[in-house]
């Protein structure tokens, strides 16, 4: 409770006056809220408004309920095969965007030798290929099921992961289908592909052939907002394919045909070289392509094409072994995107040698026996 504390003289001059006392804490009549009547109108019309809006509106679930994509009947066929495992997290649904990229207007079917890690219908999969029987035991099962697959839709394309296990895939079914495929496959849209070629140096742009292997920066996921149908093909696994395939392991390379370009390590020869059968068995042993300054190929101690240099093959090896050579401007602009580089010869102030990641100044032939005596006696 409140006490308001009157002056004793203001008592007296109310009491002198007349006048009632007035408490003025308490509350009066023009103290109240008054609520105008037109104001509580509109409110109360606004809430009626909003409930018959949200009667009359259709409900969320109906509004973004995508429609269903029906392919023709008569839509060329675009194959996407994955392996058993992934290439990458998300590749099959990121294939079959991109399969849908290069045909717009085609049939795209999923036939996956592992489990399905996407959802076909959202996916962009018209069909979809379930196995009877055994589709993994061994490459040969593998490739003998997807040409079944292959046979029973008669794609116009087939698209495959260039990566990883799918890569080895792809050259299998390559050799069975006797194709040439689009290898590291960069853009495909439109019936058109764009791929890496001479050693990822230059890119070609052409229509795209019946196999194609994508690279993981070409593809994307389909974003669009539609329901894709997803049939249901069974095809039997154990159907007979060609001859099966012997897996004879590593091979050696012959190291006069490996190509520079390709060639992770290469062995160079120069004018100080005069061994040449310690050079290519050094080459031999580390599994490299031999090479040779323009003073060799001049004088034919080498073809050609073994040159490295501004008028030969700019190489781009992991690792380049360089005997006997001086380090002209022109062979050095050859190895310069190399990323180790060691150089054998007599000469310290030899250009090559301050180009070379390690400089060893010793005859180039003792070197190489030495070097080929050392790595016999390494177990392979």
């Amino acid at each position: 409770m409140i006490r308001q504390r009157v002056s004793p003289h203001a008592t007296a001059r109310q009491a002198a006056s007349g006048r009632p006392r007035v408490n003025r804490m308490a509350p009066t009549k023009a103290r109240r809220l008054r609520i105008d009547p037109h104001i509580e109108t509109g409110q109360r019309l606004r809430r009626e408004m909003r409930d018959e809006a949200s009667v009359a509106a259709p409900s969320t679930t109906a509004r973004s309920q995508p429609s269903l994509h029906v392919a023709p009947a008569d839509a060329p066929v675009v194959l996407v095969i994955s392996g058993v495992a992934e290439a990458w997290p998300g590749a099959q649904a990121d294939l079959l965007g991109t399969a849908r990229e290069l045909v717009p207007d085609g049939a795209i079917a999923l036939a996956t030798l592992g489990d399905v890690e996407c959802d076909p219908e959202s996916a962009g999969a018209d069909g979809l290929v379930t196995w009877i029987g055994d589709c993994q035991s061994g490459e040969s099962r593998q490739v003998g099921a997807l040409l079944a697959a292959i046979a029973h839709y008669r794609p116009a394309h087939i698209v495959l992961a260039d990566e990883a296990a799918d890569a080895d895939l792809l050259r299998r079914l390559a050799v069975a289908l006797e194709e040439h495929p689009a290898l590291q496959v960069t853009s495909a849209r439109g019936g058109k592909v764009t791929c890496l070629v001479d050693a990822g140096t230059r890119q070609f742009t052409g229509p795209a052939p019946k196999l194609v292997g994508l690279r993981r920066s070409a593809c994307a996921a389909f974003e669009g907002f539609l329901r894709f149908e997803a049939r249901i093909s069974e095809i039997d696994a154990s159907m007979p394919g060609r001859e099966p395939f012997t897996d004879e392991g590593l091979l050696p390379v012959r190291s006069d045909t490996l190509s520079l370009t390709e060639a992770e390590m290469v062995v160079g020869a120069g004018a100080g070289v005069t061994d040449y059968d310690s050079l290519f068995a050094v080459a031999d042993c580390l599994s490299g392509a031999v090479a040779g300054s323009r003073v060799v190929c001049d004088a034919g101690s080498l073809p050609r094409a073994r040159q490295v240099g501004a008028s030969g093959s700019i190489i781009e090896a992991r690792f380049y072994l360089a005997f006997g050579i001086s380090g002209a401007p022109q062979h050095l602009q050859g190895i310069r995107a190399c990323r180790y580089v060691v150089a054998v010869n007599t000469d310290p102030h030899a250009p090559i040698m301050e180009r070379a990641d390690l400089a060893i100044v010793a005859d180039a032939q003792a070197v190489m026996r030495a070097l080929t005596e050392r790595m016999e006696k390494v177990p392979q």
